[in-house]
């Protein structure tokens, strides 16, 4: 289940970034 918690913070980040360069 941690491997999931890891992906979604990096999804999260992701689009954090995403939402930062726009």
């Amino acid at each position: 289940m941690n491997r999931l918690r890891h992906e979604l913070r990096l999804l999260l980040r992701s689009r954090v970034a995403a939402a930062a360069l726009t």
